[in-house]
């Protein structure tokens, strides 16, 4: 899980990392939190390397010609799963924040105990959404967050990952040890090159697996039973 605070105020970032880093044991909570500047998020998604998995934004950036809600609209096109907060000096009158998803306002100073309860309600959320569970996929400077019940299988080609999803094929360059680790338990290795998941599967046998889409797996010899 990563957290990134953006706000043109150093002392703003500077305290808000100083509380969510003493709030959360981020050995045990497995929760990355980085402070970022608009322009750095900002190329980032035009990159296609914003990777947060929650985004705290002021609304009113100091010196810039964009807003935060323009900001926050960007990562709902480019990155839809990142939930966004709020956390500003004041919410103006003349700025529609409802122009972009996002899950809390949170006035600075005065509602900061409802900042972390927000940030630890999504934290418990992120780990009951085993059926939704997202997995980040980054391929040369390109990165995907892709959300896991939408992959049919993964499998090695020529040395490349090849995640095949209802949505089109991405490319990775990672083990597939590796790779399952991050997924739920629903996806299986059926091969040394292939792991399915088992929602898409129509049918099987010994040695081959019928998807519901009609693609054929095999099912390596030291797999044989793996999906009885």
């Amino acid at each position: 899980m990563k957290i990134s605070i953006c706000d043109t105020d150093i002392n703003t970032r500077i305290q808000l990392y100083g509380r969510l880093n003493e709030k959360y044991n981020i050995d045990n909570e497995n929760v990355k939190i980085v402070c970022c500047q608009p322009n750095d998020v900002m190329f980032d998604i035009e990159d296609g390397k914003f990777d947060s998995d929650i985004l705290i934004t002021e609304i009113v950036f100091r010196n810039m010609q964009y807003t935060g809600v323009e900001l926050a609209k960007k990562v709902n096109e480019k990155a839809p799963m990142c939930r966004i907060i709020y956390y500003t000096q004041s919410v103006p009158v003349d700025i529609d924040i409802y122009e972009a998803d996002h899950i809390n306002c949170i006035l600075k100073g005065v509602q900061d105990d409802r900042l972390e309860k927000c940030v630890s309600r999504v934290l418990r959320q992120d780990v009951r959404r085993s059926d939704r569970r997202m997995i980040r996929i980054k391929f040369d400077r390109t990165v995907n967050m892709l959300d896991c019940s939408s992959i049919r299988f993964i499998r090695i080609e020529n040395r490349v990952t090849k995640f095949y999803t209802n949505d089109g094929v991405l490319y990775e360059y990672k083990a597939l040890s590796d790779i399952q680790n991050e997924l739920p338990s629903n996806f299986v290795r059926c091969h040394n090159a292939v792991i399915v998941n088992t929602d898409y599967i129509e049918s099987y046998n010994h040695s081959t697996i019928i998807m519901t889409t009609g693609e054929t797996l095999k099912i390596g010899r030291r797999y044989i039973g793996v999906l009885d």
